[in-house]
């Protein structure tokens, strides 16, 4: 029986090794074959003449300042581009030296100096109307959110995260932080004629009437983060992250809670003074109006995208909101209706601006910039999206260039 027992075991354990070698060898193989084909490598002799490989920052548009005449677009990669309202071409402002993102600009009373801020404590700053940009030294390196130049007292006001505010004399060289009893970051700054208001994270209100010294906090009636400003005839409006608005009075400066319907996030409060009609924006893509000082919201327009900002006609007869996914809505009636127009893009856009009489640019993500002219033409792109990474530049020949990349 041992004898059998053996003869029977032996030829067991060879087909157990041999099973277990050849799943061994079907594992590798299917491993091997999964695995990515790396491309044949092609080996030039020598780089071509003119090809420089190039880190090329695509730069999105997200912010503007229109003051005398003169339009100031700036984004992500610390460049600024300016148009002349009596020219027809954009250019590229000087801004040696830095390539953090702006996240705000604002210019004095005359338009001859301007400043603007960002990422990583950013402020920089022209006295030639936006030609030059010189960087300046800055206190922090926390990101400066928002800016304002405050007429009565002659100084800029800067503000930003984790309760960061600072102030800088008219000539904008020399910056000094003032202190702030709170950690909220800061959303907004409007110069008012009395007094500067601020907003931000956590229900933030703050206001100065020393031109940014001193700060008093008003009592938190919300714990919303508070998005943008809109100054009536007798009302300071705020729209809140939580479809809320506060609403506090110029001259008893009370504030209260001032209850829409809607739980959707509010980007931006418009004020029409001369029809008396405010106008909110939302995430979800609804446009509200209020022609009762801001009691009873109603949607006027619904759509699905997100958003961004709105845009009044110099001749006061159109509003223009913009998007996300190239989104464009014009109404004609101070806001009551809207209606969408044809858009060549879906990159979202982030900003319009005024222009002609009833014409508007619009700009925002990947570099996209384009114009209407007036309110019987159709929209023109000034400069095409670009998403992709670019790797490399060949010049061509003269003024021509060959981009590639992904």
């Amino acid at each position: 029986k041992r004898w059998l027992i053996m003869n029977l075991f032996i030829p067991y354990e060879t087909s157990k090794k041999l099973f277990l070698h050849c799943s061994l060898l079907f594992i590798v193989a299917i491993t091997i074959g999964c695995q990515k084909k790396e491309s044949e490598v092609i080996k030039n002799s020598e780089i071509p003449q003119g090809i420089y490989p190039l880190n090329v920052l695509n730069a999105g548009f997200f912010t503007h300042q229109n003051i005398k005449g003169k339009i100031f677009i700036a984004g992500s990669d610390g460049k600024i581009i300016t148009l002349d309202n009596e020219g027809s071409q954009w250019l590229a402002a000087d801004t040696p030296g830095f390539n953090d993102k702006i996240t705000a600009l604002a210019a004095n009373n005359t338009g001859i100096e301007l400043v603007a801020v960002g990422e990583n404590g950013l402020i920089a700053h022209s006295n030639d109307s936006g030609k030059h940009w010189h960087k300046r030294p800055s206190p922090s390196q926390k990101t400066i959110t928002t800016i304002s130049f405050d007429e009565n007292y002659q100084r800029w006001i800067a503000a930003g995260e984790q309760g960061l505010i600072l102030i800088s004399d008219a000539i904008g060289y020399n910056w000094q932080q003032v202190e702030f009893a709170s950690t909220s970051t800061f959303s907004k700054i409007v110069s008012l004629p009395d007094r500067i208001i601020a907003i931000g994270d956590n229900g933030l209100i703050a206001q100065s009437t020393d031109g940014g010294l001193d700060w008093d906090i008003i009592p938190a009636v919300s714990t919303a983060t508070l998005i943008d400003i809109a100054v009536t005839d007798t009302n300071i409006l705020i729209s809140g992250a939580d479809g809320n608005l506060l609403r506090g009075n110029l001259e008893t400066n009370l504030w209260e809670i001032v209850t829409t319907g809607f739980s959707t996030y509010l980007s931006r409060i418009f004020y029409n003074s001369e029809q008396k009609i405010l106008l909110s924006l939302s995430s979800d893509g609804d446009i509200f109006l209020s022609d009762d000082g801001g009691n009873l919201w109603a949607p006027v327009s619904q759509h699905n995208h997100y958003l961004n900002n709105i845009a009044q006609s110099a001749d006061g007869k159109r509003l223009l909101v913009v998007g996300d996914q190239g989104q464009l809505l014009i109404s004609e009636n101070a806001g009551r209706t809207w209606k969408a127009q044809h858009s060549q893009v879906n990159t979202n856009i982030e900003g319009a601006i005024a222009i002609g009489n009833n014409g508007f640019i619009a700009y925002g993500e990947s570099g996209l910039l384009m114009q209407q002219k007036d309110s019987q033409s159709e929209w023109q792109i000034i400069n095409h999206p670009v998403a992709e990474f670019v790797h490399q530049l060949l010049p061509d020949a003269l003024d021509n260039w060959i981009a590639v990349g992904a």
